[in-house]
């Protein structure tokens, strides 16, 4: 019990958050978004409008 002092660690804090470059933020929204947007797109003409 004597090693309570040597960290700065607090038993129910929450975790730090890291620091993330914001255009690696802001590529992966980027990112993210076009993906789903290609998505609802695909269903759209394949399925929902007959694929041609």
């Amino acid at each position: 019990m004597a090693a309570h002092h040597l960290a700065k660690y607090v038993r129910h804090a929450a975790p730090p958050k890291p620091h993330v470059d914001p255009r690696l933020y802001w590529g992966s929204k980027l990112l993210g978004a076009s993906m789903w947007f290609y998505i609802f797109y695909r269903v759209k003409n394949d399925f929902i409008e007959g694929h041609h």
